[in-house]
């Protein structure tokens, strides 16, 4: 009786084993072929346009400074009545503030 039973639970943990790899590489066949797509779509403009008005109070370029080695870059709007009519938030200072 004592053998029987022992070949029985032999039998069992090897039937076990057996589906357990049998569904292992079922889920691995599955998962390594699992079909992804991957769409990537890059454009460059060919003219980008930039902001009128850039306000950053934290960054460490001092506008003097910018403005003096870049002064193309730099430039204050033709009309300044009518900007801080548009913009009162930006003139609020007094437009020695613009640049």
């Amino acid at each position: 009786m004592r053998l029987t039973w022992k070949l029985l639970k032999g039998a069992i943990f090897i039937i076990c084993v057996a589906c357990f790899s049998w569904q292992s590489a079922n889920f691995f066949e599955l998962y390594f072929t699992y079909p992804t797509t991957t769409s990537i779509d890059l454009t460059f403009p060919e003219v980008f346009i930039n902001p009128a008005v850039t306000l950053c109070n934290t960054n460490p370029v001092k506008r003097d400074e910018f403005c003096y080695n870049y002064p193309h870059l730099c430039q204050k709007p033709n009309n300044l009545t009518e900007f801080c009519k548009m913009h009162s938030y930006l003139c609020e200072g007094g437009t020695s503030n613009l640049v």
